[in-house]
């Protein structure tokens, strides 16, 4: 083969090497399943020693709002705060079950890779399941 051809063949090889890099799908970020809260998800707050409230709070909401406290037993402030159908778990199974899966749940949300860097961006929109950091927290 001579050099012109060679050339040639070498520059439509490269072509379409590079059409195929620019035009390929990128990868997506395979989204990993949520951390398992397990009974932790029907609490809207959850302490070891003592929960106080200070204040006219409302506690409430579509995910659970529970209040808890174990090993402790103090839960101070209600009135002023307001009920909206939750329950106060002092030193109880379910407050104990509840600080039992908050401690798994942390530790599988700790062991997880992170897959996203966002320093600096703001996390007042809905972020999906994946793993994040932060090391300046902006909530807008």
């Amino acid at each position: 083969m001579d050099t012109y051809k060679t050339k040639r063949l070498l520059a439509i090889c490269m072509a379409l090497l590079i059409g195929v890099i620019f035009l390929a799908p990128a990868r997506a970020k395979a989204a990993e399943a949520p951390v398992n809260l397990g009974t932790t998800a029907s609490f809207a707050v959850l302490a070891g020693e003592t929960v106080t409230n200070t204040g006219p709070t409302t506690i409430g909401g579509d995910a659970g709002g529970n209040v808890g406290v174990y090993p402790g037993t103090a839960v101070t402030g209600f009135p002023p705060g307001t009920n909206t159908g939750w329950q106060i778990h002092a030193d109880d199974d379910v407050a104990e079950d509840a600080k039992a899966d908050l401690n798994i749940a942390y530790g599988d949300a700790a062991s997880r890779s992170v897959t996203d860097n966002m320093t600096g961006q703001d996390l007042g929109g809905k972020l999906s399941h994946l793993v994040y950091i932060n090391s300046i927290l902006k909530l807008g």
